[in-house]
This record gives C-alpha cells, sequence and structure tokens, in this order.
C-alpha cells in the first residue's frame, strides 16, 4: 500500500536528499536508517526506487547539500508538510536516537516548508534522548 503523498519525480529526489541529509547530520549514517529510508521510498512508490533516486542515494554529498533548495521544490506543488516531517521523523528515530542535531535539522525543514508545528512539536520535544559524545581513546 503506496503513502498518500503525491511527489513527482523532482520532488521524490528532493525528499530523498532532505532524509539523506537527516541521516548524515549525526554522522552516524548505519543500517537501521538505510532499512528505514528503503521501506519508505518503496511504499512512497509503490514499487522499484526510480534510477534518479537510486544515483542520488549513491552520490549523495553533504558537504554539497542545499536544504533550503530541497524545500523549495517540494513546496513548488502543495505537498501536504506534516506528512514529510512524519516521515523525517520515523527515520530519524529508528535507531532509537533522536538528538539535538536532528532535532534541529528537521525543525529547520518544518519551518522552510511550512509545516504546522503545532501538531508536531509533542512529538519532537517528546522523542528527543540525546546521544553521548564519543569518549576517545
Amino acid at each position: 500500500m503506496a503513502l498518500q503523498l503525491d511527489l513527482n519525480p523532482d520532488q521524490l529526489g528532493a525528499f530523498v536528499e532532505l532524509v539523506l541529509g537527516l541521516v548524515n547530520i549525526d554522522d552516524d549514517f548505519d543500517f537501521l536508517e538505510a532499512s528505514e529510508i528503503g521501506d519508505i521510498l518503496a511504499l512512497l512508490i509503490d514499487g522499484p526506487v526510480p534510477l534518479e533516486a537510486a544515483r542520488k542515494m549513491r552520490d549523495f554529498d553533504f558537504d554539497e547539500f542545499d536544504m533550503e533548495r530541497c524545500c523549495e521544490r517540494l513546496i513548488e506543488r502543495e505537498v501536504e508538510s506534516n506528512d514529510i516531517i512524519n516521515l523525517l521523523l520515523q527515520v530519524a528515530q529508528v535507531d532509537e536516537y533522536f538528538d539535538t542535531k536532528e532535532h534541529e535539522y528537521i525543525s529547520e525543514v518544518a519551518d522552510l516548508i511550512g509545516a504546522d508545528l503545532e501538531d508536531l512539536e509533542i512529538e519532537l520535544i517528546d522523542g528527543i534522548e540525546i546521544t553521548p559524545p564519543s569518549i576517545p581513546d
């Protein structure tokens, strides 16, 4: 069963980039997050991942990532912004650590796409679990 987001190919690419930005924000991209991204994309498109989306996933470079442009591409056509934020939250929380970098990232995306944070703020605040910093050897 596909999710009810009507994304054109450019918007799907923008969403993929936003998700990749999220999972790379804490320098801890792992198998659980990769698996969740695959599951979400499979539901969104109800079929195989388009070649362009697969290329974006393979070639993603956080240093060249432009969050504002991705958000502009999503809102060029009306997209349910709260659904986008809920999907980002789903990816962020899959590893059971929702740290401050992820919180700030999702809050910034929500602001850029006009998500109604009154509905989502409880999830954002209650879901935070600070990931302790790594202790050097």
